[in-house]
């Protein structure tokens, strides 16, 4: 019978002593043998079996709306993790269960058991007990544990308490990252894994199961230097918060925890200016979008640069051919999951810039509520598409595309320029090919397409905004927090000009040997004021 301390009795033959034991000799005496072996625990043995009539499921733990599905993988082996809040018998607190389902079930559960054995820390999942019954597994965790959504709407923080709160579960995130870097051989992946909040702590609590869910933005660099209390339900906390953030830490805090992002794709203007504030979100077309702020021509720089992705392999750069600055691409690089796109992203942290000026735009706009409506448009993308042209292989030759600054129009703005591309039998491209030439030779065709990606924020975090300004001794409806931090200053667009002006003329051809922004777009506002009508 195995003992308690894991050591099992293992009978022998008699006689069998020493079976692999060669000369030597024991004299005299009688001699009792016990031969143990150790057998080495499993993970479970650390914790305590509960059984499944001990627990009482409360409730479900959403994450995806109706379904509640933490997590589904699918294919002939599907699974599902479940979180459920729950009451264990003789224990006064809540606990949460994380049900797994599907014929893979057991073995996630033991996978998952054994990652959870490796580790011991506040802000990773700690296993209170397991459940294993008639093909139902289960680990109970302990405390009961919320989603970020719960929590917020559970204690309806205030909106610089939501921003603090951010800032703790930074903070925590950064421990549990530093711990299982250190300390552990865990690989932690931050968008993979699944974050939940402590119900009686308002911590951080990491699971390290992967979540398919759009969950808040954490980032551990946007936190406090030192440790920082949470007291939930502490009238005295929001004072404290207010002397513990920065600027530098609040604004961050803003623009990556609280950001909605806003993707234009493929619209049908030409033209598109970064940095610049516009309105419009509710009206969904791009083509709806009128500017309502921008910064001065000095106030922003950029970075421009050719980047080619395979959409199976991963992303490169590629070479430039002349001093000219026309980039070369071989065209066997250029499969039909290839991408060539010529991004604009601006040097400056263009959140921070709006977010220090916001409501003094939004007083002179005379802006009192749809603040979400508002998108500050931070960069943008001009794409080559390839596809195959024709069922002929295509002969050996090279795609040389333009400098990225001939889609500078000036200022902050950039569009398509007249010549784009040309494809050339040599690679110093001396000689290039006419588009129908190119085509007859089997080499890909090329579609445009255009995108920029845009950020706004709620009411919620411009109201933030301006009790954190105040508290620093700033007036939050003005530009001196932005006069103060030396940043370029916005200016209102007094004109109703469309956030995505049209060429004049939209030429399909690509044999232009010069280029000239200035003569093909329309950068001549409206001499009509704005009528946009905010609230």
């Amino acid at each position: 019978m195995a003992s308690q301390s894991g050591l099992v009795p293992v009978p022998v033959s008699s006689g069998a002593f020493f079976p692999d034991a060669h000369h030597f000799t024991v004299n005299g005496g009688t001699f009792t043998s016990n031969i143990c072996v150790h057998q080495p625990t499993s993970a479970r043995s650390d914790f305590r079996m509960i059984r499944r009539g001990d627990v009482d499921l409360r409730r479900e733990i959403r994450l995806d709306g109706d379904s509640g599905v933490a997590h589904r993988s699918y294919g002939t082996r599907a699974t599902a993790r479940r979180m459920f809040s729950a009451k264990v018998r003789g224990l006064r607190s809540l606990k949460s269960v994380i049900l797994y389902e599907g014929e893979n079930a057991e073995e996630d559960w033991s996978r998952y058991v054994s990652l959870y054995a490796e580790s011991w820390h506040p802000n990773l999942l700690q296993i209170f007990g397991l459940i294993r019954s008639q093909n139902m597994y289960a680990i109970v965790t302990h405390d009961d544990l919320m989603s970020f959504g719960e929590f917020l709407a559970l204690h309806q923080p205030s909106p610089v308490m939501t921003v603090y709160s951010h800032a703790c579960w930074n903070l925590d995130l950064k421990s549990c990252l530093t711990y299982t870097k250190s300390y552990t051989n865990l690989a932690m992946d931050i968008p993979v894994w699944t974050w939940w909040i402590r119900r009686t702590t308002g911590r951080l609590c990491v699971e390290l199961a992967p979540n398919e869910i759009e969950e808040p933005t954490l980032d551990p660099e946007s936190t406090f230097p030192i440790d920082a209390e949470l007291r939930l339900g502490d009238v005295h906390m929001e004072t404290m918060a207010l002397a513990l953030l920065s600027l530098p830490l609040y604004h961050r805090v803003c623009s990556c925890s609280l950001v909605r992002l806003h993707e234009f794709s493929n619209w049908t203007g030409t033209q598109v200016t970064v940095g610049v504030v516009a309105f419009g979100l509710s009206h969904g077309q791009p083509e709806n979008f009128v500017k309502v702020a921008s910064l001065p021509i000095a106030g922003i720089s950029f970075d421009l640069d050719w980047r080619l992705y395979h959409i199976d392999v991963g992303g490169g750069i590629g070479t430039e051919a002349d001093d000219s600055g026309w980039t070369c691409f071989h065209v066997e690089d250029l499969s039909v999951n290839a991408i060539l796109t010529m991004s604009v992203g601006a040097t400056h942290d263009t959140r921070s810039l709006w977010l220090s000026q916001a409501n003094h735009i939004f007083r002179l706009l005379q802006v009192a509520c749809r603040h979400e409506e508002f998108v500050l448009i931070e960069s943008a993308g001009f794409q080559l598409r390839f596809s195959a042209s024709s069922g002929q292989d295509a002969a050996e030759g090279y795609l040389f595309v333009c400098p990225p600054q001939h889609f500078w129009l000036g200022g902050h703005s950039f569009a398509w320029p007249q010549r784009i591309w040309y494809w050339s039998l040599d690679a110093q491209g001396a000689h290039p090919l006419s588009d129908e030439d190119a085509l007859r030779l089997g080499f890909p065709s090329i579609q445009l397409e255009m995108h920029a990606t845009g950020v706004y924020w709620d009411s919620s975090v411009y109201e933030g905004l301006r009790t954190f300004h105040t508290a620093k001794g700033f007036d939050a409806q003005s530009q001196e927090l932005a006069m103060y931090m030396g940043q370029p200053l916005y200016e209102l667009c007094y004109q109703q000009e469309p956030l995505f002006p049209h060429a004049r003329e939209q030429s399909t051809s690509n044999s232009a040997d010069t280029f000239h922004p200035a003569a093909d777009y329309e950068d001549t506002p409206s001499s009509e004021p704005s009528t946009i009508a905010f609230c």
